[in-house]
């Protein structure tokens, strides 16, 4: 009942926290900062320890863990090395669908995203095997919840501060969201189910919806009548190219725009019969909206 949780600080993490501590878990929880360690009110059956890269010491009781790594997957190596010798019994990891979407994008950015995710999971399940620690790897859909993500959250504040939402395609691509709160309960479930070991699994929203719908159910969750213009793709790259200068569409680039009417949807079936995953179908309340 004790784990260890990287990435603590994160969207799924924050709300993976509670559902652990809920679960009668003692979570020890890893930040980079430590001054929001320091500013942490105490809460039972949860401590913050500092880590960095370079020196890692989490100063842990000597006990047994779980691992449960929602930071990014290329640290996930030399954390395991680092805490090879507290005993771990488990190793939960979050990976990304974009290892294999953007495995062949037209950017070369995003396709050493792909293969940087590719090579710490080969990493990762290396360590793993060598200290005979059972494994399991999730690769979340467009995860989104709470305002806090860089996908839906993003769409949401371009179309409630504009009022309209430009495509320079159909938008037929089907897209399967998934809710941060969903990523969180797959993690707990997985958690505690053996049939989970030794596995990988997606992990989507019940829902299979076109890019456009989803463009249109953001306009409605806003209580806005859904106004998407298109515009030529020379447009759309002119239009990109201001958009960038703002800090909250930083993230976005052309290939997205390749991906519009592409297919990124992905089968959580074997997620359900492990270990009874179900997902929410696409919705945003009050909390996820900016």
């Amino acid at each position: 009942m004790q784990v260890i949780l990287s990435g603590a600080r994160s969207l799924v993490g924050t709300l993976l926290i509670n559902k652990l501590l809920k679960a009668g878990y003692r979570v020890f929880a890893l930040s980079r900062q430590s001054e929001f360690i320091r500013g942490q009110t105490v809460q039972t059956g949860l401590s913050w320890h500092m880590w960095q890269d370079a020196s890692f010491d989490p100063k842990l009781p000597e006990q047994i863990y779980q691992l449960i790594h929602v930071a990014p997957l290329w640290v996930l190596p030399t954390l395991l090395e680092d805490l090879k010798s507290y005993g771990l019994t488990r190793v939960l990891g979050i990976s990304s669908s974009s290892r294999f979407t953007k495995l062949t994008s037209p950017l070369p950015q995003e396709r050493d995203l792909a293969q940087k995710l590719i090579t710490a999971e080969d990493e990762s399940l290396d360590l793993c095997r060598q200290h005979n620690i059972p494994w399991t790897i999730f690769y979340p859909t467009m995860i989104y919840g709470l305002n806090q993500d860089k996908n839906i959250s993003s769409l949401s504040r371009f179309i409630k501060r504009y009022g309209f939402f430009p495509l320079a395609a159909e938008g037929k691509g089907l897209r399967q969201p998934v809710h941060a709160k969903d990523v969180a309960e797959a993690c707990l479930l997985s958690l505690e189910s053996e049939n989970s070991y030794y596995k990988s699994y997606f992990i989507s929203g019940a829902e299979v919806l076109s890019y456009r719908e989803m463009i249109e159910r953001i306009f409605l969750s806003l209580n806005k009548k859904p106004r998407i213009i298109n515009f030529p793709r020379s447009i759309m790259e002119f239009g990109l190219s201001l958009v960038k200068v703002l800090p909250n569409y930083r993230h976005i680039n052309l290939a997205m725009l390749e991906r519009i009417d592409q297919d990124l949807v992905f089968n959580h079936e074997n997620a359900q019969k492990d270990f009874g995953f179900k997902p929410q179908a696409f919705s945003l309340n009050a909390e996820d909206l900016p």
